[in-house]
């Protein structure tokens, strides 16, 4: 029984971590499932079980899959970090937004070299010279490709 209730509780914290890092508040998501934000509370808090049908509606407003409300569930680095998961939402919404395969994958070639640069490689914030401006390489690789 007390094994029960630590899923419970596990649940609800995945529940609540999930929903913030989508910046989405306790009142939005009980409107878009038809409840009050009370209920919410009681959800994250383990005060009242989710059922499997209302865990597969949380995922669905939520955008997520069913398995990351579930304990044990890999969390994506994006929404440890709200403020993360904020920018990928947004990096991701504009890329899907690009019509141009071709552009779109010049766009992930770049992310790609800069990610796997060996951070001595790549500059600070406190570099005195200026870095060359991505969004130029960009252009320069988008005009060749098309």
């Amino acid at each position: 029984m007390n094994n029960l209730k630590s899923l419970d509780i596990e649940i609800g914290r995945n529940l609540r971590h999930l929903r913030q890092a989508r910046g989405i508040t306790q009142n939005k998501l009980a409107e878009a499932l038809g409840l009050t934000f009370q209920q919410i509370q009681k959800y994250e808090t383990a005060a009242n079980r989710i059922s499997a049908s209302r865990l597969i509606d949380i995922a669905r407003v939520l955008q997520i899959d069913l398995s990351e409300l579930l304990p044990n569930a890999e969390t994506p680095k994006s929404t440890a970090d709200p403020v993360l998961a904020k920018q990928t939402n947004l990096l991701l919404t504009l890329f899907t937004a690009i019509p141009d395969n071709q552009l779109r994958q010049s766009i992930l070639k770049l992310v790609k070299c800069i990610a796997e640069a060996p951070a001595s490689q790549r500059r600070s914030n406190q570099s005195s010279k200026p870095a060359a401006m991505p969004e130029k390489r960009l252009r320069r690789t988008a005009a060749q490709s098309g």
